[in-house]
């Protein structure tokens, strides 16, 4: 229990994330000098209107002291462009995110070439901006916007590890079933309350893993109200563990949704077990 608390002091705060400072730490990489005085003055341009905001600048002009630099501090966001004097393409990118982690990237280029364009966006940066087009208004728009969604990325990311932490370490078995009712996560705490590991258990269907296919009708009821009323359902379960031990559990589910709000699967929490082998509910079957 204490290495469970353990686990869940170390969950970090959403207020220690980065970007929340009121200082603005910004990286251009860029080999064109003309162009780098040039963007300079436009971000000191730009962000004097942002008066409750300070702001440093760090240029460089190649990748290798770019990434000395991402290695030695920390940005709010990196202005490359991806032809730089020592390299060019996907490799200016891949390393920058190596090094930068989760700073978001604004590529600024006069590369016309979208298919390009669409592949550097996915590998990770914010925005991609022509060089050509840029003015102080499009700039700070883009800065601001890629700051704020590499925010709400890091949040949601920091959300679902946190979540992930605490279901693991509740002292109850946790199964996350797809709208198939395929398990598609276990606690270990379930794991261990069935003797079985959670990969072994991974890819079965809800009733499989509880062995309870007479009581499959329940099971699709609780699963078919829940996901039409997005509203927890408590109800009694009894679980075949094997053939001589059933367990006698209540049973929680809950939906849970994935980022464009739409119905990811159920989570059942399972709780209050008490174990009983074949010869006790024999006996109580025979009893009654």
């Amino acid at each position: 229990m204490l290495n469970n608390l353990n686990q869940v002091q170390k969950l970090v705060s959403p207020c220690q994330l980065p970007y929340d400072s009121k200082s603005l730490d910004i990286l251009i990489v860029e080999s064109d000098r003309k162009f780098l005085r040039k963007l300079g003055s436009m971000i000191e341009m730009a962000l004097k209107s942002q008066q409750e905001r300070s702001f440093s600048l760090t240029s460089t002009q190649n990748l290798h002291n770019a990434s000395r630099l991402l290695s030695e501090q920390t940005f709010d966001i990196i202005l490359t462009d991806i032809n730089l004097s020592d390299a060019s393409g996907f490799v200016v990118i891949e390393e920058l995110t190596k090094y930068g982690d989760h700073t978001p990237i604004v590529v600024l280029s006069n590369i016309t070439n979208w298919s390009m364009i669409l592949e550097t966006a996915q590998i990770g940066i914010s925005d991609f901006l022509l060089k050509k087009t840029i003015d102080a208004g499009i700039l700070l728009r883009s800065v601001f916007y890629s700051i704020e969604r590499r925010k709400m990325e890091l949040k949601a990311k920091w959300s679902e590890q946190n979540h992930q932490v605490l279901v693991e370490n509740l002292p109850a078995g946790v199964i996350q079933s797809d709208t198939g009712m395929s398990v598609t996560y276990v606690n270990s705490v379930f794991a261990n309350m069935m003797d079985r590991t959670a990969e072994s258990i991974k890819g079965n269907t809800v009733m499989e893993v509880l062995g309870i296919d007479h009581k499959d009708a329940q099971l699709r009821q609780v699963f078919d109200k829940v996901s039409h009323t997005h509203m927890a359902e408590e109800f009694e379960l009894v679980i075949q563990k094997n053939i001589d031990e059933q367990i006698s559990a209540l049973c929680i589910a809950t939906p849970f949704f994935d980022q464009l709000g739409n119905l990811a699967g159920l989570q059942y929490v399972i709780f209050n077990a008490v174990f009983k082998k074949h010869s006790q509910f024999h006996e109580q079957k025979t009893l009654s």
